[in-house]
This record gives C-alpha cells, structure tokens and sequence, in this order.
C-alpha cells in the first residue's frame, strides 16, 4: 500500500471532439502534459470532490471544483444541453499517475458562492445523451428477404457513434462472438430509444448492455468461468478497509481505497478478494467511488457476486 498516497485528481469538460479544460489537484506542472484537445489549466491545488456511481444500468457522477474561473463558469453555463459538453475524471496517486474513473456527458451545472470560493457543481451520466435522446427508426422486410438480429444490433449501434458519440469499437468487434445469430422471418419495424430498443433486444438473449466510460458495452452476466489473471486483487496491500461482508445469496459488500479502473462490465469487471473471511474472485454488480481532494473521504465501496 505503500504507493497509494499522494492523491491525484484532473477533470477534464469541453465540447464531444473540441478543446477541453483541465483542471488538476495534486499534480506538479511536470506532472501534466497536455493533450491535442487539452488546453491545460493551473489554478493551484484545485479542491476537486467527486461522488461517481456506477453499475449495468447507468453510471453517474456529480463533480464539484472550487474556484474555478469566471470564464469557466459562464461556458459551463451557456451550454446546458445534454450532450453538449463531455467530463472526464482521472483519479489516481503519485507513484502510480492518473488513470480514468468516470466519462460522461453533463446534465446540468451550477455554481454558488461559500464564503471566499466559488463552488461549481457539474451533474453527469455516462452515455446521457445516448440513453436519453438517440431514437432509431428502421423497417425491415420480411417473406423471402430474412434479416440477422446481428444486422439489427448493428444498425442501432451505428446510430448511436453517429448522434451521440459514443465508442462502438468493443461492441462491434463482439457482435458476431457475443450476439446470437436469429433470423426474422417476419416484417420488423422499429421506433425508440435506441439505447432501450438494443437493452430490450440482446436482453431476450440474456444479454447486458450498457455505456462505460463512453465505451458501449456487451455482456454475458451469467458467464462462469473468471481467470485470476482478470481480476483485480482487493486486499490489505491494495487498500482493502476493513473486511467484506456476506450479502444476500452470494453477494459481498467491500470497501477499499479508490481503485479508479474497477467497473461493473468490461474487462476490469472482476475482483480477487484477498481477505482473512474471503480468498475468491468476485463480479462487480455495482460500485461507488467517493473522493475529495482536501478532506478525508477517498474510497470506493462495492457489491459483487460469484
């Protein structure tokens, strides 16, 4: 645990593909380099707190950042439309660097005055805008001219990278190994949300779908086999805190210091519990992350199941 000090924490928001903002606390100015859509920013040691939930339906973050500059503040404010502005959280500690925690669009924000500083408060979904307002409407013949469901997933994906800018590349890869091939015999239309449409589809399959980190993904929840070499080690050298706990059937409570990699889908989906009461690897069905740059809370406190 000897490297899970020093606290770094960088926020990142601007418009989906333009130049962003980043503000950063804990960092030294050799520390940060920025990006070709970074424009970095030095206010000092930003107080920067985060609440970031995240699971298979949709992860959500609510970001605050003291003093930050007026100009910041009014564009933050002037565009206030879903999907209109993009937040990155990276977390991490000194020895290890940063790493990224939470991508979403914002839902809104605001900011109020405490005393001397300046606290603005930013309200984020992951995929916001595509959960929230991609629809998708397509036909598709029946008879003679029989479609894959793979078409379909495909099509409704494809709608989704184009309005709402989301990173297809794992699903797309995946929809021949991970989508089971069904032909539809009869007409098909369609009309909806393409996010709910493509949830209600691959569920029948016994399928999950849901944005991560702006990255769609796929999922098999009923998948038995999970490789040690998978899994991330929770115990008392990674900053496991106290010890887990039984849940309902096979579910354990954990809580440890911030791990920003860990999700509920995706490849750091898994956890190796390490621990005197429990030596075994674990799914993660839901995990929350807590964080504040200049106070005490820092760590994240999950539910995973076997």
């Amino acid at each position: 645990m000897s490297d899970l000090w020093l606290r770094q924490t960088a926020v990142i928001f601007g418009p989906k593909g333009g130049t962003g903002v980043k503000i950063r606390s804990g960092l030294s100015r050799s520390d940060v380099v920025a990006g070709p859509r970074i424009s970095d920013v030095s206010i000092g040691n930003a107080r920067i707190i985060f609440d970031v939930v995240k699971n298979t339906e949709q992860n959500k973050a609510n970001i605050k950042i003291y003093n930050l500059s007026e100009r910041s503040r009014n564009f933050l404010n002037n565009n206030n439309s879903l999907g209109d502005i993009q937040v990155t959280l990276e977390v991490g500690y000194r020895q290890q660097g940063l790493k990224v925690l939470f991508i979403g669009d914002v839902e809104r924000s605001f900011y109020k005055r405490v005393g001397p500083d300046w606290i603005t408060e930013m309200v984020c979904k992951d995929g916001g805008q595509a959960n929230q307002e991609v629809k998708f409407d397509k036909s598709y013949a029946g008879g003679d001219v029989k479609v894959d469901i793979q078409t379909v997933v495909k099509d409704i994906v494809d709608q989704i990278k184009d309005i709402a800018k989301v990173n297809v590349d794992n699903i797309l890869s995946q929809i021949k190994e991970k989508v089971t091939s069904e032909k539809i015999d009869w007409g098909l239309n369609i009309q909806g949300l393409a996010m709910k449409t493509l949830k209600t589809l691959l569920g029948k399959q016994g399928k999950e779908v849901s944005i991560q980190n702006n990255n769609l993904e796929i999922d098999e929840p009923t998948e038995k086999e999970i490789s040690k070499d998978r899994a991330i080690t929770v115990s008392v050298a990674t900053g496991l805190i106290g010890s887990p706990i039984k849940k309902e059937k096979d579910g354990i409570e954990f809580k440890a210091l911030i791990n920003p990699v860990l999700s509920p889908m995706g490849q750091t989906k898994s956890v190796f519990l390490n621990s005197k009461e429990f030596n075994s690897i674990y799914r993660i069905r839901s995990i929350k992350f807590k964080g504040d740059t200049h106070d005490n809370p820092w760590y994240m406190q999950g539910v995973a199941i076997q």
